[in-house]
This record gives C-alpha cells, structure tokens and sequence, in this order.
C-alpha cells in the first residue's frame, strides 16, 4: 500500500484504543478528537484515515481510507498491519508519547526524579519523556506485556505462549 517510512495515520473518534497502540509500535497517529476542526482537512493530509464509518468511503478524495472492521483492539491491529504491509523490522516501539503523539527522548534518571514515584525512581535506571506534554516512560510490566502483544501480532509466538491473549491492549 504505501512505503513504511511514509506510512502515518489520522483516525476517527471511536478508534481510540488503535490510536495508542499504533502510537506505542512507533507510528505517527493522529487522533481527530484532538485536532481543532479548522485544522482537520490540512493535518490529516497525507495520512491513511482509519474509520469504522462506511460512509466515510464515499466521500474519499486522494487520501487513501482504511475501514476498520472489528469492535476488537488486537483484531483493528491486526487489520492495519497486514492492510498496510507493516513488517516486523518496521515498528519502533517505546518511540512516540501514546497520550500526544510527539517522538519520545531518552532523558537522565535525575531529570526524572520529581516526576515519578518515588519507588519507581529507586527500581528503575532508564527513562524518556514527551518534549510536548512532559509525560515520563519507564520500562515496566506494560512494556513486556505490549511485547508479548507484539510477538503475537507478528506470528513469533505461539498462541498458548501469549498469555495475554484474553487481556485488552
């Protein structure tokens, strides 16, 4: 469909849940929600609109729409990444902020101390954060979850391993 390094989305209101997790394998997403209306038409240029409106392929223009088909987060994952030819070696995962969308920088553990909790700042050596809204990453027990999902969504392991099968994203 198009080259993964070009491939960016915007998506409607109710594909919010697949904005986050598009967001959190290293995808640039927007969220219409979020984008003041007199700005819709120009941000979502050049984007892949994710819908769950069938109506809104009547009114496609030269941006290309995905109709997103499942009510299922894991299952609207799946249907982006096989539609759009994404590949393992593609994702960047921990790279943007799942909250704005902005990409992510690794910062001090110092920079970090005011910011998180206490007992997370003691555990924990590594850390980024969102230049936009300031919001901290750490690596945690969501972080091998999201790569179990991960290396489910890509076939690398097998459904009985995928603990996480029965979990929400």
């Amino acid at each position: 469909m198009h080259r993964v390094e070009t491939i960016r989305f915007v998506a409607e209101g109710p594909l919010g849940k697949l904005v986050k997790w598009l967001r959190l394998i290293g995808f640039d997403t927007l969220y219409e929600p979020h984008i003041p209306k007199g700005i819709r038409n120009i941000a979502s240029a050049e984007r892949i609109r994710l819908t769950r409106t069938k109506n809104s392929l009547v009114f496609t223009s030269v941006q290309p729409v995905l109709c997103i088909r499942s009510d299922h987060v894991r299952d609207q994952l799946r249907q982006v990444v096989w539609e759009t030819k994404i590949r393992r070696k593609d994702l960047r995962p921990f790279s943007r902020c799942i909250r704005c969308n902005s990409e992510i920088h690794r910062v001090d553990k110092f920079e970090a101390a005011s910011r998180v909790p206490d007992h997370v700042w003691e555990t924990h050596e590594t850390f980024s954060a969102c230049r936009t809204c300031g919001r901290i990453f750490w690596p945690g027990t969501h972080t091998r979850r999201a790569g179990r999902i991960i290396d489910a969504l890509f076939g690398e392991v097998s459904p009985e391993e995928d603990e996480t099968k029965t979990e929400e994203p």
